[in-house]
């Protein structure tokens, strides 16, 4: 098979925080981790380790600012009617009731919240709650653990930080406890190192069941109580520096050979094609991608992103011959994906949303007729000239984002 090479050496020169992964240092594999420790990177020089937050941090209570609950018997009432109306439809469902039976149900369940909507958008109560994520005291045990190590441990510097609160109420699914469901951290050490204060604030689905039956009113509220109708989440940021190498092999010809098999009649490519290309889990016939780093992690996280960039970029360099116009073009940039939970790029929502103008053209118009220009398309053109595999090898060192998440339990007053 004939292959041609391609070899780029790609050094960043612009200074970034945060570690190089080096996880290969000698000694690296003897640094005893505490308990409820995030885990840490080492640097390129092997001397300093940067300790990521645990997975379990500290929540507490400050305070409450109690809003107008006289609207908590409407939440009762409107809890048990939508209660009555979910068991007629999971009995509808089981008994095999015909579609027009079932309809008629999801509507009057469709009208019973519409009705009762402006719940989730009025303030319950508005809860201080104190949270730590216990960085800084994961630091301290990877000191005491290691301290005849000769290793400096600080911690990761973290960025976009904020507190999502997920639903766990007893209620109907899909009814918010929560008037404001994601808060930014906006001073992640202004209650101490590590430490931050967010307002919890409830709409009156979350409020009322906090009410004390016996006094009327909402009393002392434990971390317990919180938890009981939603689960806080702490999703942060960091950037590390990276080094890998990485060596892609490409055959355009046969995708665009894929490119005409995924093609509507006529010769439309749309911009859904692309994606279908680029998130096939099989391209072995025209694209391979092999990453050495020297963490695991960074080839989990650079892999995705590196063999998408390539398979768009490739995509548009076969649609840029091949091509003989665009339809519904427009030029402006996708936004790049977010990382996923556990620091992996999430490949599919990175397609749809990919810079290169033929993800985002609506279609363009395939030369792959036959009897285009006398029966010799520009397609078969460039098959016949493309058919066979380049290699490019690449070395590149830049700033990797990964996100994280981590959850809280309650701590004691």
């Amino acid at each position: 098979m004939k292959y041609t090479y391609l070899v780029a050496l790609l050094f960043m020169t612009k200074a970034y925080a945060g570690p190089i992964y080096a996880t290969a240092c000698p000694g690296a594999d003897k640094i005893k981790t505490p308990l409820n420790a995030g885990g840490y990177f080492m640097d390129k020089s092997c001397k300093k380790a940067y300790v990521l937050p645990p997975p379990v941090g500290k929540m507490s209570v400050a305070g409450k600012t109690v809003s107008d609950l006289s609207r908590c018997k409407e939440i009762k009432i409107f809890n048990k009617t939508l209660k009555v109306v979910n068991i007629n439809i999971n009995k509808a469902i089981k008994s095999g009731a015909d579609d027009v039976a079932v309809k008629d149900l999801f509507d009057q369940r469709k009208m019973i919240i519409n009705e009762y909507s402006d719940l989730s958008t009025t303030l319950g109560a508005s809860v201080a709650l104190l949270f730590s994520n216990g960085i800084d005291e994961s630091v301290r045990s990877y000191k005491k653990l290691n301290s005849q190590s000769g290793i400096e441990f600080v911690a990761v510097q973290l960025k976009d930080s904020q507190i999502s609160f997920n639903q766990t109420n007893p209620f109907d699914p899909e009814l918010s406890s929560m008037v404001d469901k994601k808060l930014p951290i906006l001073n992640l050490d202004e209650v101490g190192p590590g430490s931050f204060s967010v307002s919890a604030n409830l709409n009156l689905n979350g409020a009322c069941p906090l009410i004390d039956p016996f006094e009327g009113t909402i009393g002392t509220i434990n971390p317990e109580d919180i938890s009981g109708i939603v689960t806080p989440n702490m999703i942060y940021k960091y950037e590390v520096g990276a080094t890998y190498q990485y060596k892609a092999s490409f055959n355009l010809a046969a995708l665009a050979k894929k490119i005409v098999n995924v093609s509507s009649k006529g010769g439309f490519f749309k911009t859904s094609s692309t994606a279908t290309l680029t998130e096939s889990t099989d391209t072995s016939s025209w694209f391979k991608l092999e990453m050495s780093c020297d963490d695991s992690r960074v080839c989990d996280q650079a892999k995705q992103e590196t063999a998408l960039d390539i398979k768009n970029r490739l995509i548009k360099q076969v649609l840029d011959e091949v091509a003989i116009t665009t339809i519904g073009y427009t030029a402006t940039p996708g936004t790049a994906a977010e990382p996923g939970k556990n620091g992996a790029s999430t490949a599919a929502d990175a397609a749809r949303k990919c810079p290169n103008p033929y993800c985002q053209a609506a279609a363009v118009v395939l030369d792959i007729s036959s009897s285009i220009f006398g029966g010799t398309s520009k397609t078969d053109q460039f098959i016949k000239k493309n058919d066979f595999f380049t290699e490019e090898v690449v070395t590149e060192n830049r700033p990797i984002l990964f996100m994280g998440m981590m959850g809280f339990e309650g701590k004691g007053h």
